[in-house]
């Protein structure tokens, strides 16, 4: 009822913070939302027709290998039209943050604020070193918009609906950008990388 509602005053689009496909991160989290909600919610808000941008966020304090992979394909199972993801970022001021050791802290915050907080950093607070966490972080868009799913799912009837509007645009630029080509990597790759590492 309230999804119909925002369709019916003018909602388009609707921004949900999933953050991690693990309930166990999940609960670390105190989201107070399970995973099966965020499929429901993710399927009815296109059900009525509003675009769908997933919030998810990899290297949390208790992230793994095996987590972060379980965010990418929860990622793709949910098939949102713009999923978004980010390393994680406590600030200053947050409970995890405050936990960190004070060396970290410093580092942490003056690596963070000079770059930007989705990725590229030098710094994790989870078991997966820096150097890692980045090439997940790609790894997540490269899995996210690659699957023909997102092109027949998103990008197709958003543009049967409206080919004038921008929307399917954006999308076909996010499946061939992100997913094929890669090319976030040529934003954010580091100096002599590869660009289809």
């Amino acid at each position: 009822e309230m999804l119909r509602a925002m369709k019916k005053a003018g909602c388009h689009t609707a921004a949900f913070g999933i953050e991690t496909g693990n309930m166990d991160v999940m609960k670390w989290m105190r989201k107070g939302i399970t995973l099966d909600q965020a499929r429901k919610t993710i399927r009815l808000a296109k059900k009525v027709g509003i675009n769908r941008e997933a919030y998810f966020i990899i290297g949390h304090r208790i992230d793994s290998e095996k987590t972060i992979g379980e965010t990418i394909e929860f990622a793709r199972e949910l098939n949102a039209d713009l999923p978004r993801f980010f390393i994680f970022s406590p600030y200053p001021g947050s409970e995890v943050y405050e936990s960190l050791p004070e060396e970290l802290k410093c580092d942490y915050w003056m690596q963070g604020s000079a770059e930007d907080l989705r990725s590229s950093g030098n710094t994790s607070i989870c078991e997966v070193p820096a150097e890692r966490l980045n090439e997940l972080w790609h790894r997540s868009h490269d899995r996210a918009y690659s699957q023909l799913r997102y092109f027949t799912e998103n990008v197709v009837p958003t543009f049967l609906e409206n080919p004038l509007q921008r929307g399917w645009i954006r999308k076909l630029t996010n499946f061939i950008g992100f997913g094929v080509l890669r090319a976030h990597r040529l934003v954010y790759r580091k100096k002599g990388q590869s660009l289809l590492n």
